[in-house]
């Protein structure tokens, strides 16, 4: 699943190559993954780009006439720019597909499910796209930012930073090493982090996170153009049974909620010490 650090570089490159440019022709492969009739949709024909910022999970594409076209690959998917001497393979499958005035074309295609959604106006305010957190990122984003955001909640500390709506962009690839790296366990309640775990913990979401943007994202993701990441230095994640980096005994997976994590017990102690 493309997290922060693929869907920036992804947003970058489409900033980089398509604004400015003209949608020539919209085709809708599979009409479920809008959020207005396809007919509404097609709106976005003979509309210039004016912008494209990368948020959380989502890509914003803002259209002329104050129209905003918002991106999201799910649970998996790829966007991919095809410059007009390299247009997509005959039958290749997509969800949707964007011809450009200058004979290039973009294309969106999920794997399991994605959006394609549409929004004008204020109406992106009330739309999930427009109620993010923060990204922990963010220069404004500070370790008492942080600090007040989990003083006021008993939920766990990895489904509170999973939430979007409170820190955009953290999924389930990346929190496995940010805990690790903050030495906190993933069940711990938000509101009974001491202030040098909430320090840690900022510190962790920012170094973690900048790691894998430093090597173009996760090896099994893709950018605009088709070129997999490099990132798989994993510290425990997806390392079962391994031994721990930082004090060698072997890394466990718990359930949380609905999904698993990967810790170290001994690094990432439950939080009522047992």
């Amino acid at each position: 699943m493309p997290e922060l650090p693929e869907i920036l570089r992804i947003g970058r490159q489409m900033k980089e190559v398509l604004r400015g440019a003209t949608i020539s022709a919209a085709a809708i492969y599979q009409p479920k993954c809008l959020n207005v009739p396809v007919e509404e949709f097609l709106c976005v024909q003979g509309r210039r780009i004016v912008d494209v910022e990368p948020r959380g999970k989502w890509i914003m594409v803002s259209l002329e006439g104050d129209l905003t076209l918002l991106l999201n690959l799910g649970m998996g998917g790829e966007l991919r720019y095809h410059p007009p001497s390299q247009p997509p393979a005959e039958g290749s499958a997509c969800q949707a597909r964007f011809d450009l005035a200058d004979g290039a074309c973009f294309t969106v295609r999920f794997f399991w499910f994605g959006y394609v959604h549409l929004v004008s106006g204020a109406a992106l305010a009330n739309h999930q796209a427009g109620q993010l957190g923060p990204s922990p990122l963010d220069d404004a984003f500070t370790a008492d930012d942080l600090r007040k955001l989990v003083r006021c909640t008993r939920r766990s500390i990895k489904s509170l930073i999973q939430d979007q709506r409170v820190l955009a962009g953290i999924g389930n690839a990346y929190i496995h090493d940010i805990l690790f790296l903050a030495r906190i366990h993933p069940t711990t309640p938000a509101n009974t982090l001491t202030d040098a775990q909430v320090n840690r913990l900022h510190t962790a979401m920012r170094e973690g996170l900048q790691r894998v943007i430093d090597r173009g994202g996760l090896k099994w993701e893709t950018d605009l153009f088709g070129n997999n990441g490099e990132y798989d230095a994993f510290l425990v994640g997806y390392r079962k049974d391994q031994p721990c980096p930082a004090c060698g005994a072997a890394i466990q997976v718990i359930k949380t909620g609905s999904t698993r994590t990967y810790i170290c017990p001994y690094c990432q102690p439950f939080p009522d010490g047992k």
